[in-house]
């Protein structure tokens, strides 16, 4: 046979999947099933951020306050930001 005419690698498998289809189909659809939360995923973590720390993507005053009291308190806190801090938007000058 020729590398045309050969069959793919689905076809040369078959036989030995037959028998547990069911098997094979249901991690097909919980390997989708994670592909699809994986990808959601970003879209969570923006409504969260954007949502409850930040307004309009500024950091209110009582939230830094409460990151600010936290530290104090001793607990380890970090900010971290999408942009450069020197960044600075051009309608907020």
């Amino acid at each position: 046979m020729s590398a045309a005419t050969e069959p793919g690698w689905v076809r040369k498998l078959w036989p030995f999947l037959k028998r547990h289809k069911r098997h094979v189909l249901v991690a097909f659809g919980v390997a989708i099933a994670g592909q699809v939360i994986t990808s959601l995923l970003p879209l969570v973590q923006r409504a969260i951020i954007d949502d409850t720390i930040t307004t309009a993507g500024m950091l209110p005053a009582s939230t830094f306050q409460a990151l600010w009291a936290l530290d104090e308190a001793g607990v380890r806190t970090v900010l971290v930001t999408g942009r450069p801090a020197a960044v600075r938007r051009m309608d907020r000058c």
